[in-house]
């Protein structure tokens, strides 16, 4: 299926071009190779100081332009959510994706607008993908919080 990149909905051409990559895979496996090579990817984005939480809305000056090149974290996380949801269960550890929820908790927090606030919001919820698991990390938490007082 040929969609094109102006309805295709995806936030950026990395999105667009993983997405496409993923789709024309001639295996699951190579799918999920190039959904690895993205992670790995998004993880060393993620670790940039300086990385804005939005790409502004107004028009940039032409200094401004070469600086956003750099996807900005609310981009770096739709696009990590696409390779969470994407690639095949097992392939990597449950724990993978801990590197982005702080960041998709600054974004929830820090976010200008209400869809902004949502958008982080939903990658917390997409990354803790049992619940219960996620209680019992608490409740582990709580216990050892709980002996060292």
């Amino acid at each position: 299926m040929d969609i094109p990149f102006i309805s295709s909905g995806a936030a950026n051409r990395a999105h667009y071009s993983l997405v496409r990559k993923v789709e024309s895979a001639s295996s699951v496996r190579s799918a999920d190779q190039h959904l690895l090579v993205e992670i790995k990817s998004l993880r060393r984005q993620l670790a940039q100081p300086g990385l804005s939480l939005v790409r502004p809305t107004s028009n940039p000056s032409p200094s401004q332009q070469l600086t956003q090149i750099q996807p900005s974290c609310r981009e770096c996380l739709i696009i990590l959510l696409y390779c969470h949801m994407a690639i095949t269960p097992g392939v990597v550890p449950q724990d993978a994706f801990d590197f982005a929820l702080s960041h998709a908790l600054s974004l929830a927090e820090a976010g200008r607008t209400m869809a902004q606030k949502r958008m982080g919001t939903r990658q917390v919820y997409g990354f803790v993908i049992d619940l219960t698991e996620y209680l019992s990390r608490l409740y582990v938490l709580r216990g050892n919080y709980a002996c060292e007082s």
